[in-house]
């Protein structure tokens, strides 16, 4: 798919926002009736009402003391719980790895609204991506636009040669810092590493970042201590890269030495709670957050079970992905029936991530929900109600777990003074659920509305959607 231009993704709102979802700065909307989940403490305010204006909560109180501003229009709400609008923290809207000036955003944006994602973080933005990007929130703050927020990062910052054509390969501390610079004036809003980067290059990197107040995130170096990588400041880790290793008691050379699922396996025998432990406190104390992604992890593991094509979504995938799909499906089953003892590997290593995750949430690790859209069998919108799940498969509980994608994002942002929760003052984000998540994490998916920069997207408005994206 081409780079679409503003028009283009105007063309794409026009079809997303039905007539009744439509809003002016002025409109009032009221949601009657329903129950807000505070998800900071856990507690539920039943018989509540939400007032909303423009893109705005106004107002949050009983429904008996609300008085509804006149000429609002009334959405009764009755038996609804309502939660913040979710955010996947780890996307790729934008196909740079495959080539250049190319997004999923038709597709992907329309499935992240039905399923109540109002907000992303893209984790591989070069500066024409940032440009659209721009030109989208433009759009979507101005009540134009349907779509996610978009949190944007950068081109990747590898070493040379890198990881993946398009990303930027950097051979010295000198041009690291250089390019840190041209980064930040073209208006990146987090700085992306990469596994290649050389120490002196990776440390340059985030010292500029450090005077330019701007975050680094992605992938710790190999070549460097896990441990230095949290200590030079990294603000997220993604996909558990590093930390099995770090909780593991096997010496570092038997642990490099070994590959693949003997690598595996020795991290798995070896893993040393009161190792991980210091880990997670040194997480604690530098502020480091983590992005598991474990649900990329499980289709990795398990995508040979005859199950992805059954899964919630599907339907929505374009037939190229699917065939592509399908491919690396029979490939996996090919490999599995070639050696009876991958299956059951591949079972515990999804175990044990799991169990590093429960792990972090008791020791109070800050974790972020994020699916690494953009690889095979991830779907947008769908896989991150697949994460929140996980997690609770992990230990955590419905509420830990759907804070992942509610509060710990607007903390992560520092943008708490206006997302994360239902309550006056803050962007009419949020979702209508059938019933209650924190009695049951699976109830995120049973989706009644979406209410996205103050557009209310009605049930019906959502199957629309869901019903063009499948066309």
């Amino acid at each position: 798919m081409t780079r679409t231009s503003s028009a283009a993704a105007l063309l794409f709102a026009a079809a997303t926002v039905t007539p009744g979802a439509q809003r002016t700065t002025d409109s009032v909307t009221a949601f009657t009736n329903v129950t807000v989940v505070d998800v900071r403490t856990g507690q539920l305010a039943p018989s509540s009402s939400i007032v909303v204006r423009g893109n705005r909560i106004v107002a949050v109180d009983a429904s008996t003391r609300m008085k509804l501003p006149d000429g609002a229009t009334v959405v009764d709400g009755r038996g609804a719980h309502v939660i913040p609008g979710l955010w996947d923290m780890h996307v790729h809207t934008f196909n740079n790895s495959q080539s250049a000036g190319t997004n999923n955003h038709a597709v992907a944006f329309a499935l992240q609204m039905a399923n109540g994602v109002t907000g992303v973080r893209d984790m591989w933005t070069d500066l024409d991506d940032i440009r659209l990007a721009r030109d989208w929130r433009k759009e979507t703050d101005a009540g134009h636009m349907v779509s996610p927020r978009l949190l944007a990062t950068s081109p990747i910052l590898d070493g040379n040669p890198p990881s993946w054509a398009n990303s930027v390969g950097l051979a010295s501390a000198v041009q690291a810092r250089e390019v840190v610079d041209s980064l930040v004036a073209a208006g990146v809003e987090e700085l992306k590493v990469y596994t290649r980067l050389t120490p002196d290059v990776y440390l340059a990197i985030t010292e500029r970042a450090k005077v330019h107040g701007i975050p680094v995130v992605g992938h710790p170096p190999a070549s460097m201590r896990f441990t230095a990588v949290v200590e030079a400041g990294q603000k997220s880790i993604e996909h558990l890269m590093g930390i099995p290793g770090q909780c593991s008691s096997a010496p570092a050379d038997a642990r490099q030495d070994a590959e693949g699922h003997d690598r595996q396996r020795l991290l798995i025998e070896t893993y040393d709670p009161k190792r991980c432990a210091e880990l997670f406190d040194l997480f604690i104390r530098k502020g480091t957050w983590v992005v598991p992604t474990v649900a990329l992890h499980r289709n990795r593991l398990l995508g040979f079970e005859p199950t992805w094509e059954q899964r919630p979504g599907t339907d929505y995938v374009p037939a190229v992905e699917r065939a592509a799909w399908t491919a690396a499906h029979k490939q996996a089953v090919q490999r599995v029936n070639e050696d009876k003892r991958r299956g059951p590997h591949r079972r515990a290593q999804l175990a044990f991530m799991l169990r590093l995750i429960g792990s972090m949430d008791r020791a109070g690790v800050k974790l972020l929900a994020g699916t690494d859209l953009g690889n095979p069998f991830m779907i947008a919108g769908f896989s991150l109600h697949e994460e929140l799940a996980l997690f609770v498969e992990a230990g955590m509980t419905p509420l830990n777990a759907l804070r992942t994608a509610t509060v710990n994002p607007a903390r992560y942002m520092d943008a708490v003074d206006r997302l994360g929760a239902v309550e006056a003052g803050k962007l009419a984000d949020f979702v209508l659920l059938a019933d209650n998540p924190l009695t049951d994490i699976h109830n995120t998916t049973r989706i009644r509305a979406v209410v996205t920069n103050g557009h209310h997207l009605d049930r019906a408005a959502l199957d629309a959607l869901l019903a063009s994206t499948r066309r």
